[in-house]
């Protein structure tokens, strides 16, 4: 008895707190937003290509730099670009998607998972950040783009 009693007065305590604060429907329950101040300077690696794993002891990376600029390695290849963050997660590659990239001859499975990434980054629309990974999501791949900070 003494436990009820004990247990009931905790959850007025709660619920008194949570009234104090607002209701529970003001919570929010947006994801974090990275802005393009927080990723300068921030270099990602990439775990996993929208529900595919990523080739062993290849790097796949993605890098922020000022005015918006990104580069990185792609499998095989240097790539770079220029991006748009908005405030909302938003995220857009400039110049209607266009990435540009060296061209070395690289073999089939590593040209494969790099066609894919570029692909998939040239298209994306929404960036969110889940510390410790950043998600970029793409309409063409059914899971986000996963990287976990370098």
């Amino acid at each position: 008895m003494k436990t009820c009693r004990n247990n009931r007065a905790l959850m007025v305590l709660v619920f008194s707190a949570i009234a104090g604060c607002g209701t529970l429907s003001s919570v929010s329950t947006t994801k974090p937003v990275p802005t393009a101040e927080f990723l300068k300077g921030r270099e990602w690696l990439l775990e996993d290509l929208g529900g595919h794993g990523v080739l062993d002891r290849v790097q796949v990376t993605l890098k922020f730099h000022e005015k918006n600029k990104i580069s990185g390695r792609a499998s095989c290849n240097q790539y770079s670009g220029q991006v748009e963050i908005d405030e909302k997660g938003g995220f857009r590659v400039q110049n209607y998607g266009t990435i540009a990239s060296t061209k070395m001859r690289c073999p089939a499975a590593l040209s494969l998972q790099e066609g894919r990434y570029l692909e998939a980054l040239g298209v994306a629309e929404r960036i969110e950040l889940n510390e410790p990974y950043l998600f970029i999501y793409s309409p063409n791949l059914s899971k986000p783009l996963k990287f976990i900070q370098k």
